[in-house]
Formats: C-alpha cells, sequence, structure tokens
C-alpha cells in the first residue's frame, strides 16, 4: 500500500478536536516533520522534540492534550516514555508509533505499547489520514483513567 506524505486540504478539515496541544516524539526529523505539518495544518498547536528526555523536562509547560510516541529512540524507548508520562499525567492521552528496529518488530513494541493502555497506535509508514483520523478518535475520547 502506497501512503502520501503531504496533507491534502481535504483530509485535514478542522474537525471537532481542532485546536489541541499535541506534543510529538520521534528521532527521526523527516517523520516529525512530516506529523508537524501534517498536524498544524489541521489547526492543532504542535511541539517536536527529538529525544525522550526533553520531551519529559519540558511535559509541563507544553500541558499537551495528547502525545505521539516513536516507541523506540535511542535515549528512552517508548515504554520508558509512556511510563514517565503516566507518572506526569495519570490521564495523558498516548499515541504510539514505530516502524520496527534492528532486534524488534514495530507490531510487537505496538502491542506492548497496547498492553500499557495505550489506544492508538500506528505502524509505519503511515498515511496522513490514517493519522488524522487516529489523532481525531484519540482526542474525541475522554482522557485516560488514572491507573492505580
Amino acid at each position: 500500500m502506497t501512503h502520501t506524505l503531504l496533507p491534502s486540504s481535504a483530509a485535514f478539515a478542522a474537525g471537532p478536536a481542532a485546536g489541541a496541544s499535541i506534543l510529538v516524539i520521534d528521532d527521526d526529523d523527516s517523520v516529525r516533520d512530516v506529523i508537524d505539518l501534517a498536524l498544524t495544518h489541521a489547526g492543532h498547536r504542535v511541539t517536536t522534540m527529538s529525544s525522550g528526555a526533553a520531551a519529559i523536562a519540558a511535559f509541563r509547560d507544553v500541558a499537551p492534550d495528547l502525545v505521539i510516541t516513536d516507541m523506540l529512540m535511542p535515549d528512552k524507548d517508548g515504554l520508558e516514555m509512556i511510563t514517565a508520562l503516566r507518572r506526569l499525567d495519570a490521564g495523558v492521552r498516548i499515541m504510539a508509533i514505530s516502524g520496527g528496529g534492528r532486534y524488534l518488530g514495530a507490531v510487537d513494541v505496538l502491542r506492548a505499547a497496547q498492553l500499557m493502555g495505550v489506544r492508538q497506535v500506528l505502524l509505519k509508514p503511515f498515511g496522513m489520514r490514517e493519522l488524522s483520523a487516529m489523532v481525531e478518535a484519540e482526542l474525541g475520547r475522554p482522557a485516560a483513567a488514572a491507573v492505580s
């Protein structure tokens, strides 16, 4: 299946969740930039970070409605990110993305994210319509319940 990485105006008409604050964490500049472009075009306020450590440090200032995190990054993997983010805000909405890695497949790490309560996962490469639909679905849901 071929995915286009350029947003179309039809794919990003401002929906009910437009204007949300979204924190995107990915060590791949091109992925981060395309997500930023697409979600900004959809009317969201997007903050991007290239490392998990930087994202954790900025989390309270950004106060995101949604965090989109890559699952495999050099400094903090996605499971560490999910745990750290939930310590800062138990109800934070998190979306996980992954293309897999050298030793771990994307499907496996995305399943692990789901086991940790992440409701929306997206396999790389993905299309912008697919990203938009998942973002809007997650933003339309109530915040995650606090985990005891």
